[in-house]
């Protein structure tokens, strides 16, 4: 699984964009496919 830093996100419209780890440039994400573990909070 990729990992990566958000640099921004809006909770009304559920994307935002994030910065992966080791890489260049911003990636697009959608709610529907960020996955998150049953501790994160």
């Amino acid at each position: 699984m990729a990992t990566g830093t958000v640099k921004w996100f809006n909770n009304a419209k559920g994307f935002g964009f994030i910065c992966p780890e080791g890489e260049d440039g911003d990636v697009f994400a959608h709610y529907s496919t960020i996955q998150m573990d049953a501790t994160a909070h």
